[in-house]
């Protein structure tokens, strides 16, 4: 959100764009001038294609050009149902701060999950056999969630013209980790 504000001039309310880099609930965006709070709102949640409109009145606070203006967007609290084991635990996540788990893989899962998300990805792959159009397919791994679109762009143009057993590998190193795309069946 890097913005100009011409001191120069009389300034009274600011207009401010700005897009969440990941999907946050319950967010809380903050206004700083030379350390003092000068604007919050809470957001019930932000995702990264939105594009935020906020509008900042600074007539009260003492702008010039050498004050520090400081923008920050925090998630403050977020609920999960963790997926490590069968329990289910509703797990939450309140500034860095996890309750609610039953184990210390739960933990670990929640501050992954509000951190870097990570995702398993089953799909399918067209083949050139008339008996086997299609090959359904997985990671071997986990990929970061943000790079599912690209991943499904990769397995989109890729066709198989040799037989596979379950488990070959179709695709290595897919959008640039160091996970692999492996047949899920068999075509003889």
């Amino acid at each position: 959100m890097p913005h100009r504000i011409d001191v120069s001039k009389p300034c009274d309310k600011v207009v401010f764009f700005f897009r969440a880099s990941k999907d946050m609930d319950k967010a809380t965006l903050k206004f700083t001038v030379d350390g003092n709070e000068v604007y919050k709102k809470n957001f019930s949640f932000l995702r990264p294609p939105e594009m935020q409109r906020v509008e900042v009145d600074f007539s009260a606070f003492d702008v010039n050009e050498n004050s520090k203006i400081v923008a920050i967007v925090e998630e403050r609290y977020r609920d999960l149902v963790c997926l490590v084991c069968p329990r289910g635990c509703r797990i939450n996540v309140e500034n860095g701060v996890v309750t609610g788990n039953g184990c210390k893989r739960g933990e670990a899962f929640a501050i992954s999950e509000t951190t870097c998300p990570m995702r398993s990805v089953c799909s399918t792959v067209a083949t050139v056999f008339k008996d086997y159009p299609v090959l359904p397919v997985r990671t071997d791994g986990e990929i970061p969630k943000a790079k599912i679109a690209d991943l499904m762009k990769e397995i989109n143009a890729i066709t198989v013209d040799k037989k596979v057993k379950r488990g070959d590998v179709v695709a290595q190193n897919i959008v640039g980790t160091d996970v692999n795309l492996i047949a899920t069946a068999t075509i003889y």
